[in-house]
């Protein structure tokens, strides 16, 4: 169970960094992603496990 659920907005390169960083903090998750182009966020929100919203 995750203490810490967060949104990121923005799935460029900068967002991947902070997904990854995110992804190895001990009880945090990533919950949602959230960029302009639909195809880019649904490729994030598969590859980390979140859901995908333009």
């Amino acid at each position: 169970m995750a203490l810490l659920k967060g949104c990121l907005v923005g799935c460029g390169y900068f967002g991947r960094i902070q997904l990854d960083g995110w992804r190895r903090v001990t009880g945090a998750r990533i919950e949602a992603v959230c960029d302009a182009d639909a195809a880019r966020a649904e490729a994030c929100a598969a590859e980390f496990d979140a859901r995908p919203y333009t």
